[in-house]
């Protein structure tokens, strides 16, 4: 497979490539209880542990 000019991509590159379109691929196809909710935190809060005592 060339993809770069005087090479082939291969090793890493490939498998880095591979896992990210296999990635995105597949949370496309996801079913709706599978895909990203809202978050569980409100806009202003940056953690569970706000209210702990100093």
């Amino acid at each position: 497979m060339a993809a770069v000019p005087g090479g082939v991509l291969g090793g890493i590159a490939l498998g880095t490539i591979v896992v990210l379109l296999g990635y995105h691929v597949l949370r496309a196809l996801a079913p709706a209880h599978l895909k990203p909710q809202e978050p569980l935190l409100d806009a202003g809060t940056s953690g569970y542990d706000d209210d702990r005592p100093a």
